[in-house]
């Protein structure tokens, strides 16, 4: 925001003192936008509402409390915190000036052609296309000949450089202790980043809310808890209530620049994508899934970290030309110890997702039951082909399984208002509606 704003202040090189266009003592708020390609991302508080009124004056203490747990996420893997309106919270992962090559748009007839020499040249138009990065820090130098600090984490690589791991404001125990993401003892080290290492970077930034979201619910440690435990919010939610979050992840084109006026102005994101990342949050209350994502930001994921996802539903949404595919990722287990960035041993910088290799992210998914996601995959596939007998036959079967899947639910409920038989109409998707 600070960068967007700054491009509406202009100084005056004779005198030393700020001057502007439009006379608003060096504010310069008439100037145009600038079409930009990012990963947009809303997570919002679910029962605000009622909460709002419980906590009165601490709803600013709870509010901030959730901020940081999102907004270090975002910051830990080069994303940025955009707007905080209330409950909501906008986290923008920019990727490049103008359009990413080869990008599907909600305004497209036809997505793009999926085909080796499609893929090819998107690759090669691709390959100068990075970003800086302030969200990554040079580690501290060794502490003795052959050592590096930091602690290391599961899967390889080194964490933040810290002191000894201690609990954290998010309740984990095994966290690394919070230094400013983006500085070290010795400045700032910052690196370009490619589209393909700022979408998954975007991904493992919500991953990581989720748990340590999971964390600060917990009754014994976590920072939620003293509201959660409030006389009012128990009598309205019972003993055992948890504050949840829902996500929504969509990449796309954006209008970047400064919306208002002399008295007050912000830093924006203007664009059909930035509402369909709301959208898609939005969606997560109907289908009981913190997560949803679009199917175009699923196919800028590398193989192994598509392979981690769930496509639940396709849909068609107001702004769209095109269907859109609707894809979560399940999180059944949530480890004792958070996601943390890590840092190459030797240069300092912040290493690049790794879905392959990195063992945290099939823990996220231990226990998940790989009969019931066979099912549900197969019931998908039937239910987008038009054959919703089969479908039914694959989704009972899940459904035993996991009765409390919400997509399975709702996809069982869709087809049993046309008594199982796809519409003669059918072309693979249906419109999204508040209720189904």
């Amino acid at each position: 925001g600070a960068e967007v704003i700054s491009k509406s202040m202009k100084v005056d090189t004779n005198n030393g003192r700020s001057s502007s266009t439009s006379g608003s003592q060096g504010l310069n708020y008439m100037l145009p936008g600038k079409r930009i390609t990012g990963v947009f991302g809303f997570a919002i508080i679910e029962e605000f509402t009622i909460v709002c009124s419980i906590l009165e004056e601490e709803t600013c203490t709870f509010i901030n409390s959730i901020a940081k747990i999102v907004h270090d996420a975002a910051n830990s893997f080069h994303g940025a915190p955009n707007k905080n309106i209330g409950s909501a919270f906008l986290m923008v992962w920019k990727i490049c000036d103008g359009m990413l090559p080869g990008l599907r748009d909600l305004r497209d007839s036809e997505p793009p052609p999926n085909t080796p020499e499609f893929r090819q040249w998107r690759t090669a138009q691709r390959a100068s296309i990075s970003i800086q990065s302030s969200g990554t820090h040079a580690a501290s130098p060794p502490t003795s000949p052959g050592s590096r600090s930091g602690p290391r984490t599961p899967g390889g690589g080194r964490n933040t450089p810290s002191s000894p791991p201690s609990m954290s404001t998010s309740g984990h125990k095994n966290e690394a202790p919070n230094t400013p993401l983006g500085k070290s003892s010795h400045g700032i080290e910052r690196r370009m980043v490619p589209p393909l290492e700022m979408v998954e970077s975007a991904l493992a930034a919500f991953l990581k809310c989720q748990v340590d979201l999971h964390a600060a619910n917990n009754q014994e440690s976590g920072i939620l808890t003293k509201f959660t435990s409030q006389q009012g919010m128990k009598k309205e939610f019972g003993d055992d209530h948890k504050v949840r979050l829902g996500f929504g992840l969509h990449i796309g084109w954006a209008i970047e620049g400064t919306i208002g006026s002399r008295y007050k102005i912000d830093a924006s994101y203007l664009s059909p994508n930035v509402n369909t990342a709301a959208r898609l949050e939005a969606a997560t209350h109907m289908y009981k899934c913190p997560l949803l994502m679009s199917g175009f930001f699923v196919d800028e994921l590398s193989p192994a970290a598509r392979s981690f996802c769930r496509m639940i539903d396709v849909v068609s949404v107001k702004g769209s030309q095109v269907p859109l595919e609707l894809w979560t990722f399940d999180v059944s287990n949530f480890p004792d110890y958070t996601l943390q960035p890590k840092y190459d041993d030797f240069s300092g910088h912040q290493l690049p997702i790794d879905f392959a290799n990195d063992t945290y992210f099939r823990q996220l998914q231990k226990g998940l039951d790989p009969v019931f996601m066979q099912n549900f995959n197969d019931a998908i596939q039937e239910y987008v082909a038009g054959d919703w007998k089969s479908a039914k036959s694959y989704l009972t079967e899940s459904l035993k399984r996991y009765p409390d899947d919400g997509p399975s639910k709702i996809v069982m409920r869709v087809m049993a208002t046309e008594k199982f038989v796809a519409p003669a109409n059918w072309k693979g998707f249906r419109a999204l509606t508040s209720k189904t």
